[in-house]
């Protein structure tokens, strides 16, 4: 009896699976939207204080990482945060400004650069502080404060503007305090800044020495008892950021008249100059001009009138004149 061996050959396969998830991408510039500013321009004409509400949007996205965001923007012209400034379109003259993380206008709520920041409040960096993952669109809306500063006297007339640049940054997981360079920048847009300044043109005439009052705009010279000689004084003071034209014409010709027709002569002088009133009734003199802004004051002018001669025949009584200043833009 022969017994036969037989081999077997056992072939064994291993399969192995590997099982994908699919996910979303997380705070991409793809997956995230900077929707409206509103307003759209910050003007300051409309108040000198702007809030402005903006939405950060995000796609739906899985896994188990939060997308942190926050939102600056840059200087502009400025060299730092601490001075950014609107500039005249075409004087270069400057109106200070700033952005703010918070309503409350403080040097420590002053937006900054990420580089520049050292503080939630330096950043538009507020709760809920980041984006879920969802399997639907989140929209989160947002808010910064802008500030006009103080005004400077007689700044040209016309348009002051700014143009910063308006920046999201955002990462994956929670940073560390006061990591802010860490953060890519996904989404940016420019935002505009403006306020106007109307022309300004505007006399006081006040007592020798005086300050600007705008509601004094005429003033009584009296004499007395005339005598030969004498002078009476006044100031005449122009605020403008335009320049000016200053024309005067007298009623009677530069002649103070008795009402039985006798004249007495008198002189007016502004800036020490005489300005010749003959024939002005009908056609005023140019008195005074300059093409610039005035300083802070206001342009003073000094003005003084003196009697001319006197025979000692002249009629007793009143003897007047009115003298009309007209002002007009350079």
């Amino acid at each position: 009896m022969m017994i036969y061996k037989t081999k077997k050959t056992v072939l064994a396969i291993f399969l192995n699976l590997f099982f994908c998830s699919v996910t979303y991408a997380d705070c991409l510039s793809s997956d995230m939207s900077l929707l409206g500013f509103v307003p759209s321009v910050i003007d300051f004409n409309s108040s000198s204080s702007v809030t402005t509400d903006f939405q950060v949007s995000h796609s739906a996205f899985t896994g188990v990482e939060r997308c942190y965001f926050f939102g600056f923007v840059d200087y502009g012209s400025a060299l730092n945060w601490s001075n950014r400034y609107l500039t005249h379109t075409s004087s270069g003259a400057t109106i200070p400004f700033n952005v703010y993380s918070s309503g409350t206008f403080t040097n420590n709520s002053r937006v900054r650069l990420a580089a520049d920041a050292a503080s939630n409040r330096h950043v538009m960096f507020e709760a809920p502080l980041f984006f879920n993952p969802s399997g639907t669109t989140q929209t989160l809306t947002r808010s910064f404060f802008s500030l006009l500063g103080a005004l400077p006297t007689n700044l040209p007339p016309g348009l002051y503007t700014e143009s910063l640049i308006f920046r999201v940054a955002a990462r994956l997981t929670n940073p560390p305090a006061s990591d802010y360079v860490s953060f890519p920048i996904v989404l940016s847009r420019a935002v505009q800044f403006i306020y106007n300044v109307d022309k300004e043109l505007s006399f006081s005439l006040v007592a020798t020495g005086g300050v600007f009052d705008p509601f004094s705009t005429s003033r009584l010279l009296s004499f007395g008892e005339l005598e030969s000689g004498e002078s009476r004084t006044a100031d005449i003071i122009i605020r403008t950021n335009v320049g000016y034209r200053l024309r005067a014409s007298s009623l009677n010709n530069g002649k103070m008249q008795h009402a039985s027709g006798t004249d007495v002569d008198y002189s007016l002088r502004i800036l020490g100059s005489v300005v010749n009133l003959a024939g002005s009734s009908g056609s005023p003199i140019l008195a005074s001009s300059n093409p610039s802004n005035s300083p802070a004051l206001g342009f003073i002018l000094p003005l003084e009138v003196q009697v001319g001669s006197l025979t000692g025949a002249e009629p007793g009584g009143d003897y007047t004149d009115s003298i009309r200043f007209t002002i007009e833009a350079f």
